[in-house]
């Protein structure tokens, strides 16, 4: 069983990180299957094996540009194509790479295999196929002259040199790799497989204190290396005589079985193990559920702030759904949270317009513009700052402490203008009056009530409080802090309005020494005391827990704090193929081509209330969006992640 669920989780490693996509995989799949079918056909005695494989070759290759045309145009469809865009981002041609990888590679050298060991075709094929997988080194090369060309100043001349090198590099192997396929030469030879070697390793290996490498961007050269080193190394073996005679059959026979299991499309091993594996744990969990907006919701949202007729490029996510869409254009990035809408970043590349204005004058403009884009702002509790900050005036609008002095350097909404141009923004929800705001749910009302509810539960007296913060995360969830003159801090979930936490100053009477003043808390978050146990006391911290909730007592720089969290207490009862079914539910309805597909165990979550679920995510071919739908485990009710 443990080695069915470890195989399982390596076939969803591609789906996790949509490594492949669908049209691709199944392209890969079904290619594998051709092969080893005319492989067996080629054993007749009345059929020309020579032939055959040459032609399933041929056919092969032909099959295999239509995948990477494929790509390209989706690519082309989704992103910003140009040098500039690649060289900052550097992720556009990863679908290519991977195809190229887990693809080409893979298909040719599994042809390889299966071809004659006497055929005349190989060094065509040979040819072709290095030229192939030296195509993103060419991008790349291609790319580089045209970035250099559109920002000349922006090049060091370091850079040169290495582009001399990505230049040199292929040429220098191509020239070995073919002299040692006419004749071998022990010198060339060991040349040949240490450089291979060494430049694998220098690419792969995080060498001077780097912690990690960015194997997207190095895998234009390990697929070229990768390729070329197969080649040499299957070509030496089949020069080995004795030994190729005598490994050859059982080997190959051994390949087709092993990638003929894994990998046709009808039932295979993974197949086998999704019917049994289930998730070892569940850590994700989504608030929300039905009150994200969608990518063209998100757009319109941005060209309303900040108009433009340029293309609006959404940039790709490696997250299950983009929590935050951030978009570029020529002239500025922005980026509007999923959930809140609002904008949590916007930078403006372009150089700045107008004339210099007053302080008074930039603080006008940027409350004239928050109110113009519908901000309601909560004037009574907000203050200004200005400040020059390299060149620009900043402005700074952020809600006022009443009760307590606090360093407000780092909070509100803020706005950098240089001459009458805005340059920079972000928002910050807690300067909005607290209906305004569409993610939140509870009301000033709802935290009246709960205010008094708690006075009374834990005997303090009734005291001025405030709303100190407003969190608003699509990512992590939403939060509304409150704060007491006396020094409470009261957390509340801005979807439910549930309570989430307590903070009290520690007296004589506050610390985990007093048994009382737990029951109290732990009324004051509904907790049925019948049903409480205490699941660990030690020192400064002690944990609790009833049939649904878990609630952390502990102590830290003089305060008492407690949080409760939700758990359920079962491990997820649902295996991989439930989870297949659920994408296939949501597949059938869907509009769009799907590119690549995503399935994923989640704990839905509305304040205290958990349930198990399947995320399915879908990419449409041509567009960096992903629609995610979430799949009930019990009921298998398909809900959309956004806003109807």
């Amino acid at each position: 069983m443990f080695v069915l669920e470890l195989f399982s989780h390596y076939v969803l490693h591609f789906e996790r990180y949509f490594i492949l996509s669908r049209q691709s995989t199944l392209l890969i799949q079904w290619s594998i299957v051709v092969l080893a079918g005319l492989y067996l056909l080629g054993r007749h005695p009345k059929i020309n094996r020579y032939r055959t494989m040459f032609l399933a070759g041929v056919l092969l290759r032909i099959v295999l540009l239509a995948g990477v045309s494929v790509e390209l145009i989706h690519q082309v469809q989704a992103t910003n194509f140009t040098s500039a865009y690649l060289r900052e981002d550097g992720n556009e041609l990863l679908p290519l790479v991977h195809f190229l990888l887990y693809g080409y590679v893979l298909l040719t050298a599994f042809h390889y295999m299966l071809m004659p060991r006497d055929h005349s075709g190989k060094g065509m094929f040979y040819t072709f196929d290095l030229a192939v997988v030296s195509l993103p080194i060419v991008q790349m090369i291609f790319s580089f002259f045209s970035y250099w060309k559109e920002y000349p100043d922006g090049v060091e001349p370091i850079e040169f040199m290495f582009l001399f090198f990505i230049i040199i590099f292929p040429i220098v192997l191509n020239v070995l790799f073919f002299k040692l396929y006419w004749r071998t030469n022990k010198i060339l030879l060991g040349l040949f497989y240490t450089l291979i070697i060494g430049l694998l390793v220098l690419l792969l290996v995080p060498f001077s204190g780097r912690i990690s490498i960015d194997y997207g961007a190095v895998m234009p050269y390990t697929i070229y290396l990768t390729m070329a080193g197969f080649l040499m190394s299957y070509h030496l073996f089949q020069k080995s005589g004795k030994v190729y005679v005598r490994v050859n059959k059982w080997l190959t026979m051994a390949v087709i079985v092993f990638f003929v299991s894994l990998l046709n499309p009808i039932y295979n091993a993974g197949t086998a193990a999704f019917a049994v594996s289930k998730p070892i744990n569940v850590q994700g969990s989504f608030n929300f559920v039905g009150e994200h907006i969608s990518s063209e919701k998100a757009e319109q949202i941005i060209k309303s702030f900040f108009p433009t007729n340029e293309t609006l490029y959404l940039h790709d996510t490696k997250m299950d759904v983009h929590y935050f869409y951030s978009f570029e254009s020529l002239s500025y990035e922005a980026e509007v949270d999923e959930v809140s809408q609002l904008i949590n970043s916007y930078q403006y590349l372009k150089k700045p317009r107008g004339k210099t204005l007053t302080d008074q004058e930039y603080v006008r403009k940027s409350v004239a513009f928050l109110e113009r884009h519908g901000r309601v702002l909560n004037k009574e509790h907000i203050e200004t700052k200005v400040s020059k900050e390299d060149g620009q005036t900043a402005v700074r609008i952020y809600l006022k402490n009443q009760l307590h002095k606090k360093d407000n350097d780092d909070d509100g909404t803020v706005f950098y203008w240089e001459k009458e141009t805005l340059m920079s923004f972000s928002e910050d929800p807690s300067i909005y009056q607290l209906d305004s705001l569409l993610h939140v749910h509870i009301t000033e009302q709802d935290i009246q009530g709960k205010m008094k509810k708690m006075f009374t539960a834990l005997n303090i007296p009734k005291q001025p409080y405030q709303i100190t913060d407003v969190e608003s995360n699509g990512l992590l969830g939403g939060l509304v802090h409150v704060e007491t003159k006396d020094g409470i801090v009261v957390e509340f979930e801005s979807e439910s309005g549930s309570l989430q936490s307590i903070s009290l100053p520690m007296k004589k009477n506050i610390s985990l020494t007093n048994n009382q003043l737990q029951r109290q808390i732990l009324s004051v978050f509904d907790a049925d005391v019948s049903e409480i146990k205490i699941k660990s006391r030690q020192g400064d911290k002690a944990v609790y827990s009833d049939s649904s909730h878990t609630y952390e007592f502990f102590e830290d720089q003089g305060q008492l704090n407690v949080y409760v969290y939700s758990a359920l207490d079962k491990s997820f009862p649902y295996t991989y193929s439930n989870g297949k079914l659920a994408y296939e539910k949501v597949a059938s309805v869907y509009r769009d081509v799907i590119y690549k597909k995503r399935m994923r165990p989640i704990i839905v979550q509305r304040g205290n209330e958990r349930h198990y679920a399947w995320l399915i995510i879908i990419q449409p071919f041509g567009s960096n969006r992903h629609d995610a739908y979430v799949v009930d485990g019990e009921t298998q009710e398909v809900i959309s992640l956004y806003e109807s």
